[in-house]
C-alpha cells in the first residue's frame, strides 16, 4: 500500500515539474519569436522563412575513409522592419554563423556575421497569388585556418505565393496540417579576399532549389521533416578559386521528438562543393542533433 502511494506521489510531482518547465518553456519560445530571434544552419542570402536546423554532427567522408564532427549554426539576432505597408515590405536583418569541419585535409573553421534582407515589392492579393521576393545579404567570414577574410555579396530573385503548392506558401492538406515549403532562387554572387597586396575575387551565377518536407503531418505538431537542398553555380569570373562549375546538394532528415520542431537529431548527406569552405569537393553522411528556434 505505502509502494503503491509513494508511486502516485512521484508520479503526481513529475507531472508537476513537467508543466513547469513547460511553462517555461513556452514563454521563452514567446520572447524569443517576439524578439525575432531564429536559429538555423545558415542564413546564406535566402529566406528566413527556410526551415533548415542548425547541427551538430558526427559523420563519416566515405572519399578518405574519415570520422569527424561538423557544427553548422547561423544566428538572426534581430529585425527592422524598413517598409511594410499594403503595398510593399522590406526587412532586414544582422546575422552571425559559426561552421566548424574537423575532416583531415579539408577542415574549415570560420566565424562570419552580416546583414540579410527580404523585399516583397508587391502585395500578394486574391488576384496575384504569387509575387517576386528578393534576398540578399553582405557578409564577411573570418577562416581561422588560412588566417583570412572573405567578403561575400548575393542577390537572388525568388517567388512567394499564398496558395497551395506556389513557392515561399506553406502548402496544407485538406485538414489544414503543414505539408510542404520550396523555394527557388536565381542569382549572383561575387567573393572577394585580399592576398597579400592583390585582391582576388569571383562571380557566379546560382540557381538554388530549397525543399522542406512534413511526410507525417499533425495538427499544431511538427514531427519528421526531409530536406532537399540544391545549388548549381555557374562560374562567370574566377581569380580566386581556380575551378570551373559548382554544385552541391544535401539532404536531411529529422526527427524532433517534441512535436515542436525545435529540438531533434537526424541524418544529411551531402555531395559537392562546399561554399563554406572555398568550395572543396566533399561527399559525407552525417548523424547528429539539430535545433532551431
Amino acid at each position: 500500500m505505502k509502494t503503491a502511494s509513494l508511486s502516485i506521489f512521484f508520479c503526481f510531482i513529475s507531472i508537476a515539474a513537467f508543466s513547469q518547465v513547460d511553462s517555461v518553456m513556452k514563454k521563452i519560445y514567446s520572447w524569443i519569436d517576439k524578439n525575432h530571434i531564429s536559429l538555423r544552419k545558415s542564413f546564406d542570402g535566402s529566406s528566413a522563412d527556410e526551415g533548415k536546423p542548425a547541427s551538430i554532427n558526427w559523420n563519416n567522408d566515405y572519399q578518405n575513409s574519415l570520422v569527424f564532427f561538423t557544427v553548422d549554426a547561423g544566428l538572426k539576432i534581430s529585425e527592422i522592419s524598413l517598409l511594410n505597408n499594403s503595398s510593399s515590405s522590406l526587412i532586414v536583418y544582422p546575422k552571425a554563423e559559426f561552421h566548424r569541419d574537423d575532416t583531415k585535409g579539408k577542415e574549415k573553421n570560420n566565424l562570419g556575421g552580416g546583414i540579410n534582407l527580404e523585399f516583397l515589392p508587391f502585395p500578394i492579393t486574391s488576384r496575384c497569388i504569387v509575387v517576386p521576393l528578393v534576398t540578399g545579404s553582405s557578409d564577411y567570414k573570418y577562416d581561422f585556418i588560412k588566417q583570412d577574410g572573405t567578403i561575400v555579396l548575393k542577390g537572388f530573385l525568388s517567388l512567394k505565393g499564398n496558395k497551395n503548392f506556389l513557392p515561399g506558401a506553406d502548402t496544407r492538406d485538406g485538414k489544414s496540417r503543414l505539408i510542404l515549403r520550396y523555394y527557388p532562387y536565381t542569382g549572383v554572387e561575387y567573393y572577394t579576399k585580399q592576398s597579400g597586396d592583390t585582391v582576388k575575387s569571383a562571380s557566379m551565377w546560382a540557381n538554388r532549389l530549397f525543399v522542406e518536407l512534413w511526410p507525417i503531418p499533425s495538427y499544431a505538431k511538427q514531427y519528421f521533416q526531409v530536406i532537399f537542398d540544391y545549388t548549381y553555380r555557374k562560374n562567370l569570373e574566377d581569380g580566386l578559386y581556380n575551378g570551373s562549375d559548382f554544385s552541391i546538394l544535401t539532404i536531411s532528415a529529422n526527427i524532433y521528438p517534441d512535436g515542436n520542431g525545435k529540438f531533434g537529431f537526424g541524418v544529411d548527406y551531402t555531395v559537392g562543393d562546399d561554399p563554406t569552405n572555398n568550395f572543396t569537393r566533399v561527399e559525407k553522411i552525417g548523424f547528429g542533433v539539430k535545433f532551431k528556434l
